[in-house]
């Protein structure tokens, strides 16, 4: 499986309650042209059935080398589970890899032979994904156009203005990613962080090509209702903070400014008041000028809970301040 010319790509694969698709997931990278690859199956279920399964289907294909099978009990979280699997990568590349997705057959002979043109100022790279529900019939693309041209390069600042990475799509340089220390374990989801900390040290590439097909599924960690969405508000807020003590420019800081301005706008929708003080306050410590409409999140957030209610349902329902 390995060759001397071929860099080894370490792909970190982390399921959660994925018994339904872990062998989608397994086979998709089994099915790889390029095959210079090491497989770290990581399990932190709450039951054994996804990692049984896991288990017997690589057992029954009599793969002995470059696949590992861990269950983590009990749970560590997410951010905690891959840097374990990090750990035990020996990869010049990495990927993390949801066990609800699945790789195209060309994934890592696409990706490897871009990372590989690009010098070691680069530390991560990004592409397309076709989401899907099921049967893989797809129903959408995250990016629609062919000839779209996302930033490339030195990115921080667009990274900190607004979303656009479609995170199952990244392979990470592995020298980058252990030169931050890996993914933040006090956070509950990792890529917004990885983004933001990569960026500002590692130059990145855009490869306006479908690597991945991501499923929509109820099991996905965005769409986990077990989970209080706070959780992840509370992160996106820990991240905000990290960004206004690297920013180095004016500039930075007016483009963070756009990202405020959302994070604001959705705490106040969903009624998270000390939130929304707290973007608000990391608006002011910038030290330059704002946009009027996020001191009006603001102070509509110092208004009595009978008028806020009223005015959420009215912003919600007609999309007013967009």
């Amino acid at each position: 499986m390995l060759s001397q010319n071929s860099p080894l790509v370490s792909i970190i694969c982390i399921a959660h309650q994925h018994e339904k698709y872990v062998l989608d997931a397994i086979q998709s990278v089994l099915d790889q042209s390029y095959q210079t690859w090491e497989l770290i199956f990581l399990d932190n279920s709450n039951d054994s059935i996804g990692f049984n399964k896991a288990e017997e289907f690589i057992q029954s294909k009599k793969i002995t080398q470059n696949v590992i099978l861990k269950k983590i009990n009990p749970n560590i979280g997410y951010c905690a589970t891959f840097n374990l699997g990090l750990a035990l990568a020996k990869g010049k590349y990495v990927i993390d890899f949801a066990a609800d997705d699945v790789f195209i057959p060309q994934r890592l002979s696409l990706q490897v032979s871009y990372f590989e043109s690009l010098s070691a100022e680069y530390g991560f790279i990004y592409g397309n994904v076709a989401h899907f529900i099921k049967d893989f019939k797809i129903n959408n693309l995250q990016y629609s156009s062919p000839k779209l041209k996302l930033p490339s390069g030195d990115i921080f600042k667009d990274v900190i203005q607004k979303y656009f990475i479609s995170a199952p799509s990244m392979m990470f340089r592995k020298t980058a990613l252990e030169q931050i220390n890996g993914y933040d374990e006090a956070l509950y989801y990792e890529d917004f962080d990885i983004w933001v900390r990569l960026s500002r040290v590692f130059k990145v590439g855009f490869q306006n090509q479908i690597v991945c097909l991501k499923r929509n599924s109820p099991q996905s960690l965005g769409k986990n209702v077990e989970i209080p969405h706070l959780v992840f508000e509370k992160s996106t807020y820990i991240v905000c903070a990290k960004i206004a003590s690297l920013l180095v420019n004016d500039e930075e800081k007016y483009a963070f400014l756009h990202r405020l301005n959302y994070e604001i706008k959705w705490s106040y929708l969903k009624n998270n008041s000390d939130l929304v003080n707290k973007y608000y306050q990391l608006a002011c410590d910038l030290g330059v000028s704002f946009p009027f409409k996020l001191s009006i999140w603001y102070f509509l957030n110092q208004l009595s809970f009978k008028f806020g209610f009223l005015i959420r349902f009215f912003v919600l329902r007609f999309r007013f301040l967009k």
